[in-house]
């Protein structure tokens, strides 16, 4: 489905259901400026993918529609994106010019790096003979004295050689820490989630309360969680929980304590897990 499609996907159900876009901004408390960028398919006026992502649900789950295909359209358009010319005109030929100059350049020093060694090289010389050769003056013989014995080392070096310390083993990568953002619409919290590879949700609530469980886009199920009891939640993706008399309820994600919801009205509780595009 293509972001036009998806618009109008979503536009088509909106009328058909006698829906205004106030209406269902009042409804969902999704800003209309939003509902009407995924209307007309323009995803570049959208907030970031976690909280888009969770807006295209809310709106399906209003309309009564199947957000798969438009979460596909959406993600389809945020990996591939659009193509700058601009980069292809900066990647062009001018790399190539600085290459053959530079070879050029280098032919020229190393003939020059040529002359300077044999420079070295006679001046090497000259020192060697005046100063290891025996210091004889032009034109005179040699004495006919023997040179001076050589003195034996009096230490007889380890022929042992030295080993190199071992180079410390590489220590392993750290773990991805697990961090919560938390986000606040009108009647929505969402907790965006990341460095986890699941979702696990639990509440734990000190009084009677429905709720309603959509597991990563499935069918929701309904359930009472008891007076001081809890239920425990798992999905890959997301989990949306609405919960009716979220009074004192405590939220722990992933082993984590991310605070007590206290509200004397229904709140509808988004978990997202955040995967890099």
């Amino acid at each position: 489905m293509s972001l036009e499609e998806s618009g109008q996907y979503l536009k088509e159900r909106r009328i058909a259901l006698g829906m205004s876009l106030l209406d269902v901004q009042e409804s969902t408390k999704v800003r209309r400026v939003y509902l009407e960028a995924l209307e007309e398919g323009e995803y570049a006026s959208l907030p970031p993918a976690p909280y888009t992502k969770g807006i295209i649900r809310r709106y399906c789950e209003e309309l009564h529609l199947d957000p798969a295909p438009v979460l596909r359209a959406y993600e389809e358009w945020a990996q591939h994106g659009v193509e700058d010319p601009l980069a292809d005109r900066l990647r062009e030929t001018p790399g190539s010019r600085g290459i053959t100059l530079r070879a050029t350049g280098g032919s020229r020093t190393g003939w020059v790096f040529g002359l300077l060694l044999v420079i070295a090289l006679i001046v090497v010389g000259v020192i060697y003979y005046y100063n290891v050769l025996p210091d004889l003056p032009w034109g005179e013989e040699p004495t006919g004295e023997a040179p001076p014995a050589e003195e034996e080392p009096s230490e007889v070096p380890d022929p042992t050689p030295e080993l190199p310390d071992p180079e410390p083993e590489p220590e392993p990568e750290p773990e991805p820490e697990t961090q919560i953002a938390e986000n606040v619409d009108g009647s929505t919290i969402e907790y965006v989630v990341t460095g986890v590879d699941s979702l696990e949700v639990t509440l734990e609530s000190s009084q009677a309360c429905w709720i309603r469980v959509i597991l990563d886009g499935g069918s929701p199920s309904d359930s009472t969680l008891a007076a001081g009891s809890s239920g425990t939640w798992t999905a890959e993706r997301e989990i949306i929980i609405r919960a009716g008399n979220p009074a004192n309820i405590v939220v722990t994600i992933n082993g984590i304590d991310a605070g007590t919801v206290q509200a004397d009205a229904p709140r509808n509780l988004v978990f997202t897990r955040d995967t890099p595009s």
